[in-house]
C-alpha cells in the first residue's frame, strides 16, 4: 500500500464515515499525551496555557497544523510545510533535551492508534485490518518525516511488512509506555482543566459538570487518576455507554450512508482571495483564524456564539486574525517572527525528498532557483516567467523572500514545481546559499546543472523562429572550460573593490561551477552593496578554480579576450550598451527594473502573451518531436489559418 493509498482511506474514514468520532478521537489523543509528567511539565513551564486566550490558541494552532499535516494531500506544499513547522516548533525542545524520543513515539502512536480504538467502542462498525493498514502507514510515513526513531519497537531491527504490524507493534509499547509513565503529577491536572475549559468555554452553565463527568468516563480510569480527576459513577458511566450504544443501533440500522455532500471537512481547500491566507472551517472557544463571512458573524453558528457570550470572528479589533494563517506563522507569537527570518533546513529537505522526486542522486536534472521578492515588477516578471519559462524538463523551486502571496500563481501541484518561504533577508545570493546547502547541500546532490534567478529580469524572450529550449540555450554554454554563464558583463564596476564580474541576475553553472560558487553563496549579505561585492566575487571563484566565464551579450564573444580589454560599466542602462540597450533577444532575459524601454519590453510581454508562447512546447523535446514553427502554440494556429 503506498503513502497516497493510505492517505486516501484515511482522509474518506475521517471526513465521510466517522467524522465525529475521528475529530474527538484526534482531540482526546492530545488529552491523553498531557498524562505524561514530561509531557505537561514543558508545557506548563512554556506560558501558554497562562490563560484562556493563550489556550485556545494553542489549541488552535495544534489542530491547524494537525490538519494540515493529515489531511491535506502528502504531495501538497501545504503538508509540507506543516510538518517542517511541527518539526521546527519541536526542534529547540529536542535540541536542549526537553523532549525525548520516547515522548515523540508515545504522541505519535495516541494519533495513529487512538482514531481506530475510538471508532471500535462508539461507532456502527470495527475499522477493517485493510484500513488499519492504511493508518499504520500514514503515520508511520509521517513519523519518519518528523525524524522519530522506532529503536523502541520490537522488529525495528528487521523491519515491517505492512503497516498493520508496525501499528500492532506501536500499540504493545505504547500502552507499556503509559502503564511506566503516566503518574499524576500537578501539571497533569493544569492541562487537563485547560482543555476541559476550552470544551466548555461557550457552553452554558448548566451543562457543564455534565460535561465534565462525559469526560470522565471517555478518557478512561488511568488517565483520570494521572490528571487527578473526580471520576464518574457507576449509574452515570453505564449512562454514558448507553447512549453511545443507542447511537450505534441506530447509525447501523436505522440511516443510510453519509453521501458525499455531506463529507465533513476542516480543512480549509482555498485561500481567501483578499488575504492570500487560510480561515479555519471550525473553531473551539475563540475564533482564531476564522473568516468574518456573514455566517460566522450573523449565522446559526455567530448567533449561539453570541448568545452564550463568546466571541465571533472580527471581534475585539479582530484580534483572532480574522484574515486567516500563514503555516510558517503558526505557533507561539515570539517564535513567528523567527521563524519567518530563518529557513530551516528540515523545510528545504522536505520540500525536496518527498516532493522533487523526479531527480535521484547523480542524475542529469537540472535544478532552477527563483529567487523572488515582492515589488510590482517583480510580480509582473514571474507572473511572465510562469507563464512561459516553467517546463517538465528541470526541476524549479521558486524562493519567496518576505511576504508575498505568489504562491497562488505557482502551479505547484506539477511534481517539479515547488515553493520555499523565508524571511526577507540576504538578499538573492543568501538565499539561493540557504537552500542550497539545506539537507548537507542535497540539492546539490541531487543535480548536476543549475540554473539561479531573481525577479529583476523578464523573460525568456524567444524569437518566432527559435525551436530551442530558454533552459538548453544557456546550459549549453557550459563546457569542461567554461563553468558560468550570464546575460551580461561588468567590465568596470563604480566600485574599485568590486570585482569585474558576469551580472547575476541569472547565473547558470553545473556541479563543478557550484562547487566553486558555494562558499560565495554560503554568506547573508546584510546590505545592497554586500551583495553586490559577493556578485563580483562569484565570477573571481570561477577564475580562482582555473575556469573561464561568458555571457549572452554578443560583443562578449567579439574578441577572444573581451575580459582584459572591454571599457565599459554596466550595460544594462538605455545607452549604455556601446550607445545600445540590450535587446531581449540578444540574452532571453532582460533587466526590467531600470525603467529604460519600458515600452518595448511591455510589447515583447504582449506579443508572447498573446502567441501563447509556453516552453512545455520545446523543452525536453528532441528535434523530431518539435514543430517546425517551435513552440508558439497560437502563433502557429493563426499562421496555419493565413495559408489556409
Amino acid at each position: 500500500m503506498t503513502v497516497k493509498d493510505a492517505h486516501a482511506i484515511q482522509v474518506n474514514l475521517a471526513e465521510l464515515e466517522f467524522p465525529r468520532v475521528f475529530s474527538a478521537s484526534v482531540f482526546f489523543a492530545l488529552f491523553k499525551a498531557y498524562g505524561i509528567p514530561s509531557i505537561s511539565n514543558l508545557l506548563v513551564a512554556t506560558g501558554q496555557l497562562a490563560d484562556d486566550e493563550k489556550a485556545s490558541k494553542r489549541a488552535a494552532d495544534t489542530g491547524i497544523l494537525l490538519v494540515e499535516a493529515v489531511i491535506g494531500n502528502p504531495k501538497d506544499p501545504r503538508t509540507i510545510d506543516a510538518i517542517a513547522r511541527i518539526n521546527y516548533l519541536h526542534s529547540r525542545y529536542i535540541k536542549a533535551g526537553k523532549i525525548s524520543n520516547d515522548d515523540m513515539l508515545y504522541t505519535l502512536s495516541l494519533f495513529a492508534l487512538e482514531p481506530a480504538r475510538w471508532t471500535d467502542r462508539w461507532e456502527w462498525r470495527k475499522l477493517t485490518d485493510m484500513e488499519k493498514c492504511a493508518i499504520g502507514v500514514f503515520w508511520k510515513n509521517l513519523g519518519d518525516a518528523m525524524e522519530i526513531k522506532y529503536d523502541p519497537l520490537s522488529s525495528f531491527d528487521l523491519g515491517w511488512s505492512d503497516g498493520l504490524g508496525w501499528l500492532a507493534e506501536l500499540s504493545e509499547w505504547s500502552l507499556r509506555y503509559e502503564e511506566q509513565s503516566m503518574i499524576p503529577v500537578e501539571a497533569n491536572k493544569i492541562l487537563a482543566d485547560s482543555a476541559i475549559g476550552i470544551i466548555m468555554f461557550n457552553t452554558p452553565g448548566f451543562m457543564r459538570l455534565f460535561l465534565k463527568r462525559t469526560v470522565s468516563v471517555l478518557v478512561g480510569e488511568r488517565l483520570c487518576k494521572a490528571m487527578m480527576l473526580e471520576p464518574a459513577d457507576a449509574i452515570f458511566t453505564s449512562f454514558i455507554v448507553g447512549v453511545g450504544r443507542a447511537r450505534k443501533f441506530i447509525t447501523r440500522y436505522l440511516m443510510l450512508p453519509r453521501p458525499s455532500f455531506m463529507r465533513e471537512s476542516r480543512y480549509p481547500k482555498l485561500a481567501n482571495k483578499l488575504t492570500g491566507r487560510y480561515n479555519t472551517v471550525k473553531w473551539t472557544a475563540h475564533p482564531w483564524y476564522a473568516g468574518k463571512t456573514f455566517r460566522n458573524r450573523w449565522g446559526d453558528v455567530g448567533f449561539a456564539t453570541r448568545f452564550l457570550g463568546g466571541a465571533v470572528p472580527g471581534d475585539d479589533n479582530d484580534k483572532y486574525h480574522s484574515q486567516g494563517y500563514r503555516i510558517n506563522e503558526i505557533g507561539p507569537m515570539p517564535l513567528e517572527s523567527r521563524f519567518a527570518t530563518k529557513l530551516s533546513s528540515t523545510l528545504a529537505t522536505l520540500h525536496y525528498v518527498r516532493l522533487l522526486h523526479t531527480a535521484t542522486p547523480g542524475s542529469d536534472r537540472t535544478l532552477i532557483l527563483y529567487a523572488y521578492k515582492e515589488t510590482p515588477n517583480a510580480r509582473k516578471n514571474a507572473l511572465f516567467f510562469i507563464n512561459h519559462g516553467l517546463h517538465s524538463a528541470a526541476d524549479f523551486i521558486f524562493i519567496l523572500n518576505g511576504e508575498t502571496n505568489l504562491t497562488l500563481s505557482i502551479p505547484t501541484n506539477q511534481p517539479n514545481i515547488r515553493v520555499i518561504e523565508r524571511g526577507d533577508t540576504c538578499f538573492d545570493m543568501g538565499a539561493y546559499g540557504e537552500v542550497l546547502n539545506a539537507n548537507d547541500q542535497a540539492l546539490v546532490k541531487q543535480h548536476n546543472k543549475f540554473i539561479l534567478i531573481n525577479a529583476s529580469i523578464r523573460g525568456p524572450f524567444m524569437p518566432t523562429w527559435s525551436r530551442e529550449c530558454w533552459t538548453d540555450a544557456y546550459l549549453a554554454r557550459i563546457t569542461d572550460t567554461n563553468k558560468l554563464v550570464g546575460i551580461t558583463y561588468n567590465c568596470k564596476p563604480a566600485r574599485k573593490e568590486v570585482h569585474p564580474h558576469i551580472q547575476s541576475m541569472i547565473l547558470a553553472t553545473d556541479s563543478e561551477g557550484m562547487r566553486l560558487l558555494l562558499p560565495v553563496l554560503s554568506g547573508c549579505p546584510t546590505s545592497h552593496m554586500k551583495a553586490i561585492y559577493a556578485e563580483g566575487n562569484s565570477t573571481r571563484a570561477i577564475w580562482g578554480g582555473g575556469y573561464t566565464v561568458t555571457a549572452f551579450m554578443t560583443a562578449f564573444a567579439s574578441k577572444e579576450d573581451y575580459v582584459k580589454v572591454c571599457q565599459h560599466g554596466d550595460v544594462l542602462g538605455a545607452h549604455s550598451y556601446y550607445g545600445m540597450a540590450v535587446h531581449p533577444y540578444e540574452t532571453i532575459f532582460a533587466k526590467a527594473n531600470r525603467h529604460y524601454g519600458q515600452r518595448e519590453l511591455d510589447l515583447y510581454s504582449d506579443w508572447a502573451d498573446q502567441a501563447g508562447y509556453s516552453s512545455y512546447e520545446v523543452c525536453g523535446k528532441t528535434r523530431d518531436t518539435l514543430s517546425p514553427l517551435g513552440g508558439w502554440g497560437r502563433w502557429k494556429q493563426a499562421a496555419a489559418r493565413a495559408i489556409g
